[in-house]
């Protein structure tokens, strides 16, 4: 089950398959409106990547963008000497971390991060968009031995 919200045409809660992808679940929401900021949505969000259970998916519209509720991910890239990565989110082949985005990470992202697990991700996921890694704890969503071991892996940006 995923739920998707924002600007879709049938926000709800769906039900898909494994191996669902996420140009799968906008289809399910009958697509993006012309509410939706698409040049933001073309550069933020993967249609080919998986959907995961409990998933939370929500596409932002223009006016929460030229607001300020949501804000573009960053991203350097290096087209001559490209890191690859592995698998793990957070963790290249050669040991260098990059942080991640809680605004934007996904449950199982989020879940690997130390001392948070799905029910915690789904919190974190519930309680977007953050204007600073610290709501994390002023929104109670971490307690602070949990924050202590994060606060130095996520970013908000």
């Amino acid at each position: 089950m995923i739920d998707i919200a924002g600007a879709v045409n049938k926000p709800g809660v769906y039900e898909v398959t494994v191996g669902a992808r996420l140009k799968d679940a906008i289809n399910l929401a009958e697509g993006i409106t012309t509410e939706a900021e698409i040049n933001f949505f073309n550069r933020n969000f993967n249609l080919a990547r998986y959907v995961t259970d409990q998933e939370k998916i929500y596409i932002p519209s223009l006016f929460e963008i030229n607001n300020g509720l949501f804000v573009e991910a960053s991203r350097t890239l290096d087209y001559i000497n490209p890191a690859p990565t592995s698998h793990r989110s957070g963790e290249n082949l050669v040991g260098a971390t990059t942080k991640t985005n809680i605004n934007f990470a996904s449950i199982d992202e989020l879940d690997k991060l130390p001392g948070i697990g799905k029910i915690t991700a789904d919190k974190i996921i519930q309680n977007r968009p953050y204007k600073s890694i610290e709501e994390l704890l002023t929104k109670k969503i971490v307690n602070k031995n949990v924050w202590e071991k994060i606060k130095n892996l996520v970013i908000v940006n």
